[in-house]
């Protein structure tokens, strides 16, 4: 099984050194950014009408809270 494990090991190295493009070809693009998620999110909830959840609507900002 270590045999195994340090063939593939090798084997990916000497790719990686003697072909670096195909480091490269795996590289995947990121598809959106966090903020997009977010206004994607939003804006289909604002879009449907759905009400927020009690969960988040009992909290108040920090300026009303009482300390």
């Amino acid at each position: 099984m270590a045999a195994l494990l340090l063939r593939h090991v090798s084997r990916h190295c000497l790719r990686a050194h003697f072909s670096p493009q195909l480091c490269i070809r795996n590289a995947v693009p990121l598809g959106t950014t966090a903020k997009e998620e977010m206004e994607r999110f939003w804006n289909k909830n604002i879009g449907s009408n759905r009400p927020l959840s009690p969960h988040i609507t009992i909290y108040s900002p920090i300026s009303d809270a009482v300390w």
